[in-house]
């Protein structure tokens, strides 16, 4: 083999690669075992944003043992045999075995890029870890690391004001997704399982802006911190 075609078979298995790797899907590569849990067990709560983000069993989706009903956002935790993907993240508010659990969390407001969001979160005990992601770009995952905004945090039982950082590059939309976990287990991931504790799945808007169309070297580009104004309603 001339080394012209070798240089060309491994570009072709690179490109093979590729390929495969895209058709498994982002949340299959995530697929891994369950962790603590029991894939047959129905006291688990699942998640309810569009399955991109991992939300179905198949897709190793974010879910939490809830028997013991110790840990949880809001009033108290819902059990689902299975995620319920929804474009308004509320599938399963309709599905849902023991009432609706999505009142853990409230956004005051659009998101505003460049700007702090403050968000209300309440939880049950002192000594859970809370971890919160928010697509920011809409890409459908939670992949890039700004995007997880709370970082296995610990918060007294009860009601707190929790300040946000939105990136100046945010994009902007009408709805984009946010989900909360909140365990005992600390360190958890947008994905996979937890042996107690709730998931809650969120829409939620980022502001657009209106930017200026001026060449270079004209500050235009947000990168350049370029001129803008915030759509209002």
């Amino acid at each position: 083999m001339g080394k012209g075609t070798g240089t060309w078979f491994v570009w072709i298995c690179i490109i093979v690669l590729v390929g495969l790797l895209a058709a498994v899907g982002n949340c299959d590569l995530k697929n891994g075992d369950w962790g603590a849990t029991d894939p047959g067990n129905p006291d688990i709560d699942w998640g309810d944003a569009p399955d991109s983000y991992c939300t179905l069993r198949v897709s190793n989706g974010a879910h939490h043992v809830a028997i013991d009903d110790l840990y949880y956002l809001g009033k108290g935790v819902d059990r689902e045999n299975d995620g319920a993907p929804s474009l308004d993240a509320d599938g399963d508010d309709n599905k849902q075995i023991r009432g609706d659990d999505e009142d853990g969390v409230q956004f005051h407001g659009d998101l505003v890029p460049g700007q702090t969001a403050n968000v209300t979160v309440t939880v049950s005990q002192s000594n859970g870890y809370l971890s919160a992601w928010i697509d920011f770009n809409c890409d459908g995952d939670w992949d890039e690391p700004e995007e997880h905004v709370i970082v296995s945090q610990q918060y007294p039982a009860g009601t707190h004001q929790i300040n946000i950082v939105v990136p100046q590059h945010a994009v902007g939309t009408n709805r984009t997704y946010a989900r909360f976990r909140y365990s005992s287990t600390p360190n958890l991931d947008y994905f996979g399982g937890a042996s107690d504790g709730e998931v809650e799945d969120y829409t939620v808007a980022i502001k657009e802006s209106d930017f200026g169309d001026a060449p270079e070297p004209y500050p235009t580009m947000i990168g350049q911190n370029g001129a803008r104004h915030m759509f209002v309603d």
